[in-house]
């Protein structure tokens, strides 16, 4: 891999790369450097990330996902995959804007784009040089990473959905799902990851309540462990009792049938009218 390149002002005069969004402009120049001497590179937007992008906040790998697409709709780089998987970009028009000694090989890193390689697959909707495949394939990889909506507001991938069921169940999922919904309803919330927002605000909920009631340690004498069962003496006051001094309910002896509830004879119905009419008799009303 190199550790530098030439940058020509011809870049910054170029109408392609001033029309993509600036975002898509720095990832186009951080990747130069990288670059094999024929102008390739991975396209996995994790790498990128990993390797030109490590410490910079402000450059998601979404960002990265997207500025490739970007740049290969706009003709500066074929965005291919090859056989085993490989994700691999090549820069368009590399030696425009590079210079080689003679005396030196080039030295190639990654497999070129080749049009009539039928292991070589571009990715999404770009321009692609004459003689290349017509047909296009979007990666797996991107389709498991689209973004299924949930009531009005929320949007979750499908992995993401299912590490929310696996950790709260499906009504528990449902319900955060729900509160998520309504304060990006109500208030107008915007959030990067609502998988994330949920999980933060779970844990503040967490937070907040053991804040406003915090375990105490076991009443017990000389025990030193948190209680987790809260208790009221005779006197009224709350006192706590570890997991090893808990009350538990005395199972009942073996044999011992279980309590029946008794049946209650229902009340015998009362004739309104027959006890008006006795009382009327008994006041000499006619």
């Amino acid at each position: 891999m190199a550790q530098r390149r030439m940058l020509s002002k011809r870049i910054s005069q170029s109408k392609k790369v001033n029309r993509l969004p600036l975002k898509a402009q720095v990832v186009w120049t951080w990747t130069i450097p990288y670059l094999d001497d024929y102008g390739c590179y991975t396209g996995d937007s994790e790498d990128i990330k990993t390797e030109v992008f490590p410490k910079n906040k402000k450059i998601s790998q979404r960002d990265i996902e997207k500025a490739l697409g970007i740049e290969a709709e706009a003709g500066l780089i074929v965005w291919y995959s090859i056989g085993n998987g490989q994700l691999v970009q090549q820069y368009q028009n590399f030696d425009d804007f590079q210079t080689f000694k003679s005396d030196r090989p080039r030295l190639s890193e990654y497999p070129q784009y080749q049009p009539n390689n039928k292991d070589i697959i571009p990715v999404g909707n770009q321009k692609i040089p004459e003689g290349s495949l017509s047909k296009v394939k979007l990666r797996e990889e991107n389709l498991s990473k689209e973004k299924s909506k949930y009531m009005e507001f929320v949007f979750l991938t499908e992995e993401e959905h299912k590490k929310l069921v696996s950790k709260f169940g499906e009504e528990g999922t449902r319900k955060r799902i729900k509160a998520l919904n309504d304060g990006i309803g109500s208030k107008g919330y915007k959030y990067k990851s609502h998988y994330h927002t949920i999980l933060v605000w779970e844990r503040t909920a967490k937070e907040k309540e053991l804040a406003q009631n915090p375990p105490m340690r076991c009443g017990t004498s000389g025990c030193k462990k948190m209680g987790v069962q809260k208790r009221i003496d005779g006197t009224g006051q709350v006192y706590w009792l570890c997991e090893d001094h808990q009350i538990k309910p005395k199972p009942l002896p073996e044999g011992t049938p279980k309590p029946q509830m008794k049946s209650v004879p229902a009340a015998k119905p009362v004739d309104v009218n027959d006890a008006r009419n006795r009382n009327r008799r008994a006041l000499g009303v006619k």
